[in-house]
Order: C-alpha cells, then structure tokens, then sequence
C-alpha cells in the first residue's frame, strides 16, 4: 500500500492510515528518551499557554534527522546495542503495521483514512455540531492534530497580490453564531471541500 502511495492524504485510501500511524511510531522510537514527559505535558493545565502541546519536535526537524541520518537520538537506549537510523525505522514500521490491524482489523476495508480522520466543528457554547465527516489532509493543512478535529482556527484565504478580486475566503461555518439562522453554517461545505468565495475589495 504504501509503495504504491501517491502521497495524497484522501479519505478513500487506505495509505494516509498506515501513513499516520507510521509517523507517530517514527517520533515514539527516534525520542524514546522524552517519553516520561508525555504524561507530564498533556496532563498540564499549561499546555496551550507556556507549554507545547506535544513532546516531540516538529515534522520538518525529523525529517532533516532522517536524512542526515547521524543523530544520537536513534539509538535506542533501552537495548543493550548501538542502533542507528535504518533499525529505528523498521522498528516503527513493525510497530505502526501492529497497531493498524490492532486498532482496525484485517478488513481492509476498515482502513480507510475518511473512517477515522474527520472534522466536526462543535458550537462555542455547546449547543450544536457542524458534522462534517471524513476529511483529507492532516496537520499541515489543519492547526488541529490528530483524528478527530472539532476545534481550532477557522479563517482560510488565499491572497492574489496580483489581482485582488481574485482572492478567496472562507470560513469553518457561517457568518452567525446563532444556530437557528441560515447564515449559521452556510459556509461550511466550502470550507470542508476546500473551496473559498469571492473576496471583495472594490467597494465604492
């Protein structure tokens, strides 16, 4: 599945699962020494605030890791020998593969990315939810991580310096906060398909 993967992160394959999977057991294996301070960090009240939201550094540092291939931090310290890069990333594999048929099965058919990564945009206050379902793309693309989103920043644009009226925006909703209105969440299916409306700058 995954040598055959396009690197598209759509809902009906089953490749971005592996794939999410994957990257969680690459970070677990390579940062083994930061571990007992996961509990310590997602536990805080401070997290949002002073403290990051997660232990690990960011997709780009690991990746540089990776290709350099020299860190220290691929030796697992647990173990009574030396690893380096190429035993850490196998190890992972085995570990993501074992977590995927644990967490979903053997039917394939279960793996699919839109089953399992959705966004649902919850009211402020609680009293309803925007359901969106299945959705592609992962944090790149989404300030929220992880599996399930129903929180996080709302405002998309793409800013055509050139010719502004081109411009577009959207947002994860609509332009009222009240649920009974037709404006509530006219916006969302926009925002959910990735598509924007027009920005208008010439008003006169």
């Amino acid at each position: 599945l995954l040598r055959d993967w396009n690197y598209e992160m759509a809902t009906n394959m089953k490749s971005p699962t592996i794939w999410m999977h994957l990257y969680d057991a690459i970070r677990y294996e390579i940062f083994d020494e930061l571990r007992f301070l996961e509990g310590e960090v997602l536990g805080s009240i401070y997290t949002s605030s002073v403290l990051p939201s997660s232990i690990y550094p960011r997709s780009p540092i690991i990746e540089q890791m990776i290709l350099e291939g020299t860190s220290e931090y691929f030796d697992d310290k647990s173990t009574g020998i030396m690893e380096g890069r190429d035993e850490i990333l196998v190890e992972s594999l085995y570990l993501a593969v074992d977590e995927v048929y644990r967490t979903y099965g053997s039917d394939q058919a279960q793996w699919l990315y839109g089953l399992h990564h959705t966004l649902n945009i919850e009211h402020m206050a609680g009293l309803t939810t925007i359901e969106g379902g299945g959705i592609r793309g992962q944090h790149t693309l989404f300030p929220s991580h992880g599996w399930d989103m129903s929180t996080g920043p709302v405002y998309r644009s793409v800013i055509d310096l050139g010719t502004t009226s081109n411009s577009r925006w959207v947002i994860a909703g609509g332009q009222s906060g009240n649920p009974f209105s037709p404006h509530f969440d006219d916006l969302f299916r926009l925002y959910f398909a990735f598509n924007g409306t027009s920005m208008h700058f010439a008003y006169h």
